[in-house]
């Protein structure tokens, strides 16, 4: 698709997707800090390093949805339950 046919994004879509982002990272942290895990234990248990973890609490890594899912089961948290938790902040 050309950039032509791009429909230009709407301002309050990026707004809400900035408060969206906010969350996600906001309830990640929190749910990760609430069950008594480092950064590095859960990053370890994924197979990551601490950075990915922090990059993706900080924003400057956005969440894709397959490893939204990847981290809310090493949780023990029903990604649905942690989408819900999301949306209500």
């Amino acid at each position: 698709m050309s950039e032509s046919n791009l429909i230009p994004a709407r301002p309050e879509f990026s707004d809400e997707r900035a408060r969206l982002e906010r969350a996600i990272r906001t309830v990640l942290g929190a749910s990760r800090e609430d069950l008594d895990v480092s950064q590095k234990q859960l990053a370890r248990k994924l197979g990551w390093t601490r950075n990915v973890i922090a990059n993706l609490e900080t924003g400057r890594r956005v969440l894709g949805l397959a490893d939204f899912v990847l981290i809310a089961r090493e949780l023990h948290i029903e990604p649905e339950r942690l989408l819900h938790r999301i949306l209500r902040w």
